[in-house]
């Protein structure tokens, strides 16, 4: 008891808490800077300077902590109480620092390019990041507990984790697939796809177990990776986004097909520049297809610069273009059907008159 009072009295207790309240000082000053910074840096839209000052704030704040109460405290007992505490704990925090500064630095860069070029899924990156973060920072924590190597750890959970994967290879093989669709280039957020099924909708996500579609009607389809990686899939935007549109018209035989095919690109030419803003794409083109009963049938090809503008391309153009046929006197032929009856049949087909047959051979009596 007389050896405690003495190890309390050699401590300075005033000392150590102007250095404790000076440590906490500076760091809260630093995150009250830090923050401070990353607000006017988003504001004046610098991503890269705003990711960087993101990814360090609470660091400061914590290390104050660390530094002016955790580590004051852990001497104060360890010189009290007589508790050691083991060798390399400034390390392995200092690792475990460094390992949340990495992974929040890399995540935030990869939103920063997922939104300026959105070629990969920014979710599923930063979940394999997040998850490899967690490994190494419990890596760390049992190799100091322990007082091995985290690097062993590191290893023997690694090792443990393949051969989880021989139990759960459905899942490993959705990780695998959402991780090839990432890389490969075959699929981007963004892109308008036609799944197996039929249905279509874009691309809003890439897990590491499902990629998320969204129809027009807002409904979100979940397609396990493995199926996305395994089928026929139609994407839209790929190789190009221009989209073509077809829009089959007719009009009447008697027609001056060469006035017709003007007044169809004039009106099939500004309805393009109206969608797509003036955006390069193709020339419209008209090809005439063939002869119908009563009139002269032709496709109309248009150009969308992305698939949910082709439907009120489509719209507009049949719009306008049913106007301007009706101002020049282009006329759209109504399906006609010519009936040849004979005389004495009505439309129906049905006799007005029957005549009389004799039958020579059907003699009838009368009876009296």
């Amino acid at each position: 008891m007389i050896e405690e009072f003495d190890a309390i009295q050699r401590i300075n207790l005033t000392q150590t808490l102007l250095y404790a309240a000076g440590v906490l000082l500076i760091g809260i000053i630093l995150e009250v800077i830090l923050r401070f910074g990353k607000r006017w840096s988003s504001s004046k839209d610098y991503a890269f300077l705003s990711t960087i000052l993101n990814t360090l704030t609470w660091q400061p704040l914590i290390w104050g902590i660390l530094l002016g109460i955790v580590f004051p405290l852990l001497d104060f007992i360890s010189v009290t109480l007589g508790w050691q505490i083991g060798p390399g704990l400034m390390q392995s925090l200092m690792l475990i620092s460094a390992t949340v500064i990495i992974v929040r630095l890399i995540n935030g860069l990869l939103e920063i390019l997922t939104v300026r070029i959105p070629a990969v899924s920014a979710s599923l990156l930063n979940n394999l990041l997040t998850g490899l973060g967690v490994l190494l920072v419990a890596a760390i924590v049992l190799g100091y507990l322990f007082n091995i190597s985290y690097l062993v750890i590191l290893a023997v959970i690694f090792v443990g984790i393949f051969g989880l994967t021989v139990v759960f290879q459905e899942p490993v093989s959705k990780l695998v697939s959402g991780v090839l669709l990432t890389f490969s280039n075959r699929l981007k957020l963004g892109d308008w796809i036609r799944l197996p099924s039929g249905r279509e909708g874009r691309v809003i996500d890439i897990q590491w177990d499902v990629t998320i579609v969204q129809e027009l009607s807002n409904n979100a389809i979940i397609v396990p990776n493995n199926v996305m990686t395994q089928s026929e899939i139609i994407n839209y935007n790929h190789p190009a986004l221009e989209l073509r549109v077809a829009v089959a018209v007719s009009v009447s035989d008697a027609s001056d097909l060469e006035h017709v095919e003007q007044v169809t690109l004039e009106e099939a030419d500004k309805i393009m520049r109206e969608i797509n803003e003036d955006k390069p794409t193709a020339a419209p083109v008209v090809r005439y297809k063939d002869f119908a009963a009563s009139s002269i049938d032709m496709n109309v090809s248009l150009w969308a610069v992305s698939y949910t503008d082709q439907i009120l391309l489509r719209h507009k153009f049949i719009k306008r273009l049913h106007k301007r046929y009706e101002e020049e006197g282009i006329v759209i032929p109504y399906p006609i059907t010519t009936l040849h009856t004979l005389p004495g049949q009505s439309f129906a087909g049905v006799n007005q008159s029957v005549p009389e047959v004799s039958h020579p051979d059907v003699t009838t009596e009368e009876s009296t």
